[in-house]
């Protein structure tokens, strides 16, 4: 965005305050300049009235988590999410080239080719603090699971599999189920392997050229095959995508397995298991609701579960926010982790891969913590759980 385009959407702010008692870092650190209509003002200083952007102002816009709960709450429709990433933009526009060249060789490290070899040397070396000890003990993959369709794959309808970067290097295990899953709901399922990110980690950076670049990659990809649907097994990577491929058919694992599974006639069997759902912000909005995954839990006779909703609405993992603020992170997280503690669940799941690692590494207790599909998958393949 440029200055006029980010004046213009933060004027649509009245400074209501409808948006505080939503916003998470505003209910934990009761500071306006960590509330929506804080952040909106200190904007509209730079933008409108040449204030300098100093470390303290940029240290309010960097704290924000993006889960855009503020947007529904807003009687203006200030667009919050995209305010807030082309004001970032504006930020690393004007940074010193040491503050750029770090930032982007940090978002590499963590969405690009070198993240499959340092997860794998983390899996191999002694653990290193909660988030290692996390990645030690995550499925690396399941096996087992055989495809066999009911009708040949040219009279069955394409799905393009969206693996995403860090997915496809800790999600393997679920990747295979959502494969196997979709291909008995009747589906041909093609991975995006060659396709690194969907780019949401480097435009809520700032980083627009990179985020725009993975965005062509990513529409060329999606023109090429011209698939029914493109499905992603991580809310906020499908939320990105929805909202950066506008007439494209994005859909998100959950809410694309609960349309189809009632067609299917697929009978999931028993798993007497207790289980809290933990809704990431991306599922909530602008994904597709909870409603979604409650529809899938509520297929999986016997099991008995509960919301993991305790504290300020965010677990506080935000992306990469768990690794660069992870203090903050942890202040968010350790209502749900008491709530954990008192429900003492069989497991814990999550649609969003960067939530279910901030959970397992902040709880830490050995729970598994997989994704809502993973249960309904063991409850197609494995047989009653007592």
């Amino acid at each position: 965005m440029d200055s006029k385009v980010l004046s213009r959407e933060a004027d649509r702010c009245v400074k209501c305050g409808l948006c505080l008692s939503v916003c998470p870092t505003y209910s934990l650190l009761r500071v306006e300049g960590e509330s929506p209509r804080g952040r909106i003002a200190l904007i509209q200083a730079v933008v409108d009235a040449g204030m300098p952007a100093d470390r303290a102002l940029r240290s309010h816009l960097d704290h924000c988590l993006l889960c855009r709960r503020c947007e529904p709450a807003c009687p203006s429709g200030v667009a919050y999410g995209g305010l807030l990433d082309g004001m970032r933009a504006r930020l690393q526009s004007s940074a010193t080239p040491p503050r750029r060249w770090f930032g982007r060789v940090w978002r590499a490290l963590l969405t690009g080719r070198l993240l499959g070899p340092l997860i794998g040397l983390q899996r191999r070396l002694p653990a290193f603090g909660p988030l290692g000890r996390a990645i030690r003990r995550w499925p690396s993959g399941r096996g087992g699971l055989a495809l066999s369709p009911s009708v040949s794959a040219r009279e069955r309808p394409l799905v393009l599999l969206f693996v995403g970067c860090v997915s496809r290097r800790l999600d393997a295990r679920l990747l295979e189920e959502a494969t196997w899953l979709l291909g008995r709901l009747g589906f041909e399922v093609r991975r995006t392997e060659e396709l690194r990110c969907c780019g949401a980690p480097h435009r809520h950076a700032g980083d627009a050229r990179m985020a725009d670049a993975l965005d062509a990659a990513n529409r060329a990809r999606f023109a090429r095959d011209a698939p029914l649907a493109v499905v992603s097994v991580a809310s906020g990577c499908a939320a990105h995508l929805t909202e950066a491929h506008p007439g494209v058919p994005v859909r998100e694992l959950c809410d694309f397995v609960a349309e189809w599974l009632p067609r299917s006639g697929l009978a999931p069997r028993a798993l007497r298991l207790r289980v809290c759902l933990h809704l990431p912000c991306s599922q909530r909005y602008p994904g597709p609701g909870g409603a979604v995954v409650e529809r899938l839990l509520a297929a999986i006779p016997g099991l008995q579960w509960e919301p993991l909703d305790a504290g300020y609405g965010c677990c506080g993992a935000a992306g990469i926010q768990m690794l660069t603020r992870d203090a903050l992170a942890a202040r968010l997280v350790g209502p749900l982790v008491s709530q954990l503690r008192s429900a003492r669940p069989d497991r814990v799941v999550s649609s969003n891969i960067g939530c279910a690692l901030h959970l397992a590494a902040s709880w830490d207790d050995g729970t598994p913590v997989t994704h809502p599909v993973s249960l309904l998958v063991e409850a197609l393949s494995g047989g009653d759980v007592e």
